[in-house]
């Protein structure tokens, strides 16, 4: 997922680079809904969860993504994430 990341995302974005575990926490432009990219994602058959509901305030967060990289190959990650990249662009 990370290769991915790097690979499709644009440089706006960072995310964590987990030792272990089963997430990626990604962070994008300032502004950026990442509940509206959601839900045009899962349109496409890719889905995650917006980061904003892991924080206590209204309007925190909502520029995060937490992704799951496990129980999936590989080759299905890295669909995944052109297909959520491709829908983030849309977005902007």
């Amino acid at each position: 997922m990370l290769s991915a990341l790097e690979k499709y995302f644009i440089d706006d974005f960072t995310w964590s680079r987990p030792e272990g575990g089963m997430f990626i926490w990604a962070k994008g432009p300032d502004g950026l809904d990442m509940e509206k990219v959601y839900w045009k994602s899962v349109q496409k058959k890719v889905a995650f969860v917006p980061g904003k509901y892991f924080f206590t305030t209204k309007g925190e967060g909502i520029e995060t993504m937490r992704l799951n990289f496990t129980m999936i190959d590989e080759k299905t990650i890295e669909k995944a994430i052109k297909i959520l990249s491709e829908v983030i662009m849309d977005e902007m």
